[in-house]
């Protein structure tokens, strides 16, 4: 037919050429060239080669697809022209896409085609294998379901790619989406098997196979029973390749549906084709349940194979309206395959009517285009004149535009370069260096003058972490990561935080200089630094005088107790120091003497705030430590250390301090108007003597022995005075918060002589309880604790001993992790340890140079401290108990001998 309209419009065109040859000079090109193409293509049957063509499958290789599989392997593919490779699909995939993309030419679809018609996706369905959709609700029978609504309250899990057809169904059901628990399908049919769920969205061909081989009843719920008849599997290809290709299109659909009947026909031996060549991923009972199951949703005996009717494709797509899927009336145009398309002869028979109106019009046209031309040049010449005038116009405008635009950025210039200057004089006579870097260090060259005096150098150009780190390449390396990472950060909390951790004083050719930093916004930072050396100088004096004026109060308070210490440490430089050195023992032995004993004088002379001589024993601690650890430990070794720590001179420093201070007759009363300690003991003797010489009763001169001898006596608990200023300055310099120290109990009168050394020694106590003992604030908070921490204090009288306890409420000691520094140490095995009881382990402590704290500092943690408690205790024959626990606290409860029953020691001495 469109072969006989060319001839005709042909014939007709010729004709009126050929009355017109006068005037062939005016007919166009174009018009020959298009009458030439409506001339009958000599050679239209030219055969077509193999073309190679790729079949995406929807999911894994089965018998859903076994036409497509008959296609290929009797060779109806091959005698249509095509060699087809057939793509199994995957989980996860998106297999409309691969069509889409150009990856395969052809797919198997849903009915969910028209979605994608709906996002603008050019599919076209071109056959249904699947005249209804195996689509449905499985259940187990005998869960109380017996219909569609018994699905209320029920657990479903829906495969997403089921909703639209699952939705219609329930929404034609009158079953609302919130009337039962929806699930993700995620478990195969094991969910339902186990119980998890009850009912589950599935394929009628596929998965109930698994419950009916376990002979487990099942039900099924089809859409069709709720009016909802979607078709199923269909074979669907591009717009543009079916436009492209029609020919082959039609040609792959007939190999096709051709495949398909055959399939139907011979499902063992597809069977077979299928486990031999393409999976075995589904045994043979399981593919001929899906023939079986197939045979009512494509009915091949009833419907032509791969028919489709648009009336069906219509109530699909109400439908999915219905549901909010699809707009209303959505136009199923070029979405479904025409095989074989009625000509549509509307536009050629328009063709014809307007080239005969277009040839009668085309010689009054003729006759007027000359008129028109000429009227037109004219026309053209005006405006062309007239834009000139105009262009020239605007040139004239923009540049006096342009000329009042220099003039007003030459002034505003001119101020800002003003205001920079004001700046900049302001920075240079503030007395601070401002200075700005980018993220590779290099300073601009905006700083102010007071840079220059800082570095004594011009530092525009240079690397400030150069600048600040002169020959300590980690520190310039980590200062400019540091620096590079605050730059990048984005959030300002975090780049705030990291601000905080750098460095905030740096010390440049002696001086020391404090800085403080910005970020800019240009990926730069901008450095303010202060020369404070001066500042600090002056903060350095006046906490040397704050040490200073707490030395004097120290001694002013307790003039006794120091002028006994000050007794007791020349002692012990002038005799002890030597003798120790001397006395027959092993070097180790010696080391521990000195050890303990400079370790006791250490904690007593910072309880007093002496100015130079702790540091020194300090010192002479951790040299001696390091002595006994070395290989070449020996006497002469230890000799030759002791005289490189020069005592004396340090301990002489600051007794000429306070001399000073307090002038030469307060040093030389030490403090206070006593009564002679000698002149006590003379009169001792010769009330002694008397009672020697007198005949008489001398029970009245014995009285007046003791009460003379008890003049010299004191209470036990002024020894121990000192140690509640020593508790509060211990808490305060550790940053923890304990109440106020009181010795309280009984007053009961001692010799202070007999138990200076112990009352001495216990400093460590009170230390180690300060140190080890309390917590800090914040995990007393955490423990449950009130922040405030306690040490008590108690002295009573028992008999013939002093009960004195000392306790506090702290962390308690932990004994395992005692033990394990013992083993450590190599002071005892495993096997002793758990043979000691709980005190045998709390007594550990008192070992010498045994420690659990994780580090030595100036206030403990030597294991030392408490080994001089127990050598003094010994010394008075006393004794202690420890009990502590864990978390709560510990006490130490010390018996010692009473003064009286030491009477006898003071009668031999004074005789």
């Amino acid at each position: 037919m469109k072969k006989l309209i060319n001839v005709v419009i042909l014939l007709l065109i010729s004709s009126f050429v050929s009355a017109a040859s006068a005037e062939q000079s005016i007919i166009p090109t174009a018009l020959t060239t298009w009458l030439e193409k409506l001339k009958p293509s000599k050679d239209s049957s030219s055969p077509h080669p193999v073309e190679k063509v790729t079949l995406q499958l929807k999911w894994l290789h089965q018998f859903q697809f076994a036409g497509y599989y008959a296609a290929q392997e009797l060779g109806y593919y091959r005698d249509a022209g095509f060699d087809v490779t057939i793509d199994e699909g995957k989980p996860g995939q998106n297999l409309i896409d691969k069509v889409l993309q150009g990856e395969s030419e052809f797919g198997v679809g849903t009915s969910d085609l028209l979605l994608q018609r709906a996002k603008q996706q050019p599919v076209v369905v071109l056959a249904v294998i699947f005249q209804h959709s195996p689509i449905a609700l499985m259940y187990k029978k005998g869960e109380k379901i017996g219909t569609i609504h018994d699905i209320v309250g029920k657990r479903v899990a829906l495969d997403f790619a089921f909703e639209g057809e699952i939705d219609g169904f329930l929404r034609n059901e009158r079953i609302e989406p919130n009337a039962f628990t929806k699930m993700t399908l995620t478990d195969n049919v094991n969910g339902l098997i186990k119980g998890d769920i009850d009912v589950m969205s599935v394929y009628s061909t596929d998965e109930p196979f698994y419950l009916q081989e376990k002979n487990i009843p099942y039900g099924l719920f089809s859409p069709r029973e709720g009016g909802i008849d979607f078709y199923g599997d269909n074979l669907f290809t591009t717009e543009a390749y079916l436009k492209k290709h029609p020919q082959q299109v039609k040609a792959f659909v007939e190999a096709s549906i051709k495949g398909w009947i055959y399939a139907m026909d011979h499902p063992d031996e597809m069977i077979d084709l299928i486990l031999k060549k393409y999976s075995q991923h589904y045994p043979r009972e399981h593919l001929l349940f899906q023939y079986q199951q197939m045979l009512p949703l494509i009915q091949p005996k009833l419907v032509e194979m791969g028919y489709m009717h648009e009336g069906r494709w219509r109530h699909i797509a109400n439908t999915y309206s219905e549901l909010g899927m699809l707009p209303a009336n959505f136009p199923l145009k070029d979405f479904l395959y025409e095989k074989n398309p009625r000509p549509d002869l509307t536009i050629i028979y328009w063709g014809i009517a307007v080239l005969s109106s277009g040839l009668l019009l085309f010689w009054g046209l003729s006759v007027q285009r000359a008129l028109l031309n000429k009227r037109l040049r004219s026309e053209i010449t005006l405006e062309i004149e007239k834009n000139q005038q105009q262009k020239q116009l605007f040139i004239e405008q923009l540049e006096q535009a342009n000329k009042l635009l220099e003039e007003q950025v030459a002034i505003r210039t001119a101020s800002l370069n003003n205001i920079l200057e004001k700046l900049q004089t302001l920075l240079n006579n503030s007395g601070e260096g401002f200075l700005a870097f980018d993220a590779m260090m290099v300073i601009d060259d905006g700083y102010s003058e007071e840079c220059t005096h800082l570095f004594s150098q011009a530092i525009e150009g240079k690397l400030i972490n150069l600048l600040l780190f002169p020959d300590q390449l980690t520190q310039q390396t980590n200062f400019q990561k540091n620096m590079q990472r605050i730059l990048r950060e984005t959030d300002t909390f975090k780049q705030n935080l990291l601000l905080s951790l750098l460095p905030k004083q740096f010390k440049i050719q002696q001086k020391i200089i404090a800085a403080s930093y910005r970020p800019l916004t240009n990926n730069t930072m901008m450095m303010k630094m202060v020369d404070i050396t001066q500042a600090e100088a002056l903060k350095q004096q006046l906490i040397d005088e704050k040490k200073r004026l707490l030395f004097i109060v120290e001694v002013v308070s307790e003039p006794k107790e120091f002028f006994d210490l000050k007794q007791d440490y020349q002692l012990f430089i002038d005799h002890d120091y030597s003798t120790i050195v001397q006395q027959p023992s092993s070097t180790m032995n010696k080391i521990d003497q000195l050890y303990r004993k400079v370790h006791t004088f250490k904690g007593v002379f910072l309880q007093k705030a002496l100015l130079h001589s702790p540091a020194v024993l300090h010192q002479l601690e951790a040299d001696l430590s390091a002595l006994k650890t070395t290989a070449h430990c020996s006497e002469i070794a230890l000799k030759k250390l002791l005289l490189t720590h020069d005592l004396a001179t340090h301990f002489q420093h600051d007794l000429n301090y306070l001399q000073t201070a307090l002038g030469e007759h307060y040093f030389d009363q030490k403090g206070q108007v006593q009564v002679s300690e000698q002149a006590l003991k003379d009169s001792i003797a010769f009330a002694k003597q008397l009672i020697a010489e007198l005949p008489l009763s001398s029970d009245n001169i014995t009285g007046l022995i003791h009460k003379m001898q008890r003049l010299r006596f004191v209470e036990f608990k002024s020894l121990l005075a000192s140690y509640s200023k020593t508790v509060q300055q211990l808490a305060t310099r550790l940053q923890k918060q304990i109440a106020e120290l009181t010795i309280e109990g009984d007053s009961v009168l001692v010799d202070p002589d007999y138990f200076y050394g112990f009352s001495k020694a216990l400093i460590h106590v009170f230390r180690n309880c300060v140190d080890h003992g309390i917590e800090s604030p914040e995990q007393r908070e955490a423990a449950g604790k009130p922040e405030l921490g306690n040490i008590r204090c108690q002295v009573s009288q028992k008999e013939h001993a002093i009960i004195m306890t000392i306790a506090d409420d702290g962390a308690g000691i932990d004994i395992a992790q005692l033990k394990q520094k013992c083993i450590a140490l190599g002071r005892y095995t495993q096997a002793q340890l758990d043979s000691f009881t709980e005190q045998q382990c709390l007594l550990l402590i008192f070992e010498p140079n045994l420690s659990t704290a994780s580090e030595v500092t100036l206030i403990s943690g030597q294991g030392v401290g408490l080994a001089a408690v127990y050598a003094e205790l010994e010394k008075i024959q006393g004794s202690v108990i420890v009990s502590s626990f864990l978390g709560q606290g510990t006490c130490f409860t010390f018996t010692l001998p009473f003064n009286d029953s030491l009477s006898t020691d003071y009668d031999r001495t004074f005789a």
